[in-house]
C-alpha cells in the first residue's frame, strides 16, 4: 500500500457511516463490500446469540449481493454440521460451500492484470477459507461416517 494516503485507506474507516476525508473517493464496490460485511456481522451476532432464524433471514434477504453473504451462509452451515454430526447437515454444508465457491469465482482475479484489486484479494482469501472448510467437512465424513 505504498503511496496510499492512510486516511483514505479502507481499513482506517469504521464501517459505512464514517465520513470520508476530503479528497478521498470510495468506489461503489468498496461501499457495497462494507455494507455486505455489516450484514454478515449482524447475522453472525444473531447466530451466536442463538437467534438462528433471524440470522438465516438476514442472509436470505441479502443473498445474491456479492462475496461475503454466500461465504457467511457456508460458514454457518459448516458450524452447524460440525455441531450436529448428521449426514444431512453435512450435505447442506457442502452445498452451501459449492454455492459460495461459485459466487467467489465471479470476484477472483482475472488473468492479464498485474495488480489485483482489493475485492480480488478478498475473493482469494474467501476462496481459501471455503476450501479449508470443505476439507474439514470431508475429514468428518471420511472418519465418522
Amino acid at each position: 500500500h505504498q503511496g496510499v494516503n492512510s486516511a483514505c485507506h479502507p481499513r482506517s474507516a469504521k464501517w459505512v457511516s464514517v465520513k470520508q476525508p476530503k479528497g478521498c473517493t470510495r468506489s461503489a464496490s468498496q461501499t457495497a463490500l462494507e455494507k455486505e460485511l455489516e450484514l454478515c456481522t449482524l447475522a453472525i451476532h444473531h447466530y451466536y446469540s442463538n437467534n438462528y432464524d433471524k440470522a438465516a433471514a438476514i442472509l436470505k434477504q441479502s443473498s445474491g449481493l456479492g462475496l461475503y453473504i454466500p461465504v457467511t451462509q457456508a460458514t454457518l452451515a459448516v458450524m452447524a454440521a460440525m455441531l450436529q454430526f448428521e449426514p444431512a447437515a453435512m450435505e447442506t454444508a457442502i452445498q452451501r460451500l459449492r454455492e459460495a465457491l461459485d459466487a467467489i469465482s465471479r470476484f477472483r482475479r482475472k488473468t492479464g492484470r498485474d495488480i489485483p484489486s482489493e475485492v480480488e484479494l478478498h475473493a482469494e482469501l474467501c476462496y481459501a477459507e471455503c476450501l479449508l472448510l470443505r476439507a474439514c467437512i470431508s475429514f468428518l465424513q471420511v472418519f465418522f461416517f
